[in-house]
Order: C-alpha cells, then structure tokens, then sequence
C-alpha cells in the first residue's frame, strides 16, 4: 500500500501571499465597486457596503491561498491578480 504524500509546500509563504495580496485585491475590489456606476449616483450606502467588502474577499483569498501546490505559485498567482486588478482600477478610476 503508498503511503499518503505529506504536503509542506511553504505554509508561512502561502500566508504570506494570501494575507499581503489577497488585502491587495480586498481593497481594490472595494475601490471597482466604488467607480462602478458612480457617475451621478448620490447613494450614501454605497461607502459602507464597499467597507463590508474588504472583509469577505480578504478571507476568501486567505483561504484559497492554501490550495496552490507551493508557495512560489501563490505568490506568482496572487500577486499577478492584484497587479491585473490594479491596472483595472486605474483604468477604470477617473
């Protein structure tokens, strides 16, 4: 019978790049909810739901950070992400 393979693919680099780059994204995805549609629009609860953004999108990248095979992907990964998602914004931001 094989034995199941132990998987220690950089714990602390996984966290790393899914705290560092998923705040990235966390915030710029708050930042695209903010310049979608906001042309003339005067709605005042638009501030505090892209404040409860942040804090869903933050986590959900921390989770999914530990799926990559190593930490040099995670990075590479998330990092591409939030630079592509930054270009977005400042394409998208007046």
């Amino acid at each position: 019978m094989r034995r199941a393979r132990r998987h220690h693919g950089g714990w602390m680099g996984k966290t790393l790049a899914g705290t560092l780059c998923g705040l990235a994204l966390a915030l710029i995805a708050s930042g695209l909810f903010m310049h979608a549609g906001s042309q003339g629009s005067m709605v005042f609860d638009k501030y505090q739901i892209a404040l409860w953004i942040v804090p869903p999108v933050w986590l959900a990248v921390l989770s999914c950070c530990f799926l990559f095979r190593d930490a040099v992907r995670a990075w590479l990964w998330l990092g591409g992400a939030s630079i592509a998602s930054y270009l977005l914004l400042l394409a998208v931001a007046p």
